[in-house]
């Protein structure tokens, strides 16, 4: 839940390793960070405040699904219960996170 590298968070747990200048954006700190992908929410892009991103893929894993999204070239993904209703492949949707979830990795930036 708490990598402490960038290796840990995409080896070990899967986590979304995120760029200092994102995690900049969102946490105030110039740092690597990473985010679960069941942290992740997804919204239509015409609702709410949030991080604007396209829908690239889907990949049905039984219970979830797992979400391959595009946030200006970087990649992340986000993990929603199996049958929730989705946009399409190519769509824009917004992506809201708990600032809490995001975590700050101690590897320099």
């Amino acid at each position: 839940q708490r990598p402490k590298t960038r290796f840990v968070a995409d080896f070990v747990g899967s986590s979304n390793v995120l760029p200092p200048d994102f995690v900049q954006r969102y946490s105030g700190q110039h740092r690597w960070g990473s985010l679960r992908p069941e942290s992740i929410r997804i919204g239509r892009a015409a609702k709410g405040d949030g991080v604007a991103a396209r829908l690239v893929s889907t990949n049905y894993l039984g219970a979830t699904t797992r979400l391959a999204l595009d946030v200006d070239g970087l990649r992340l993904h986000a993990i929603v219960p199996a049958g929730a209703a989705l946009p399409k492949a190519g769509e824009a949707v917004v992506l809201t996170f708990n600032r809490d979830h995001l975590h700050l990795m101690d590897e320099p930036a």
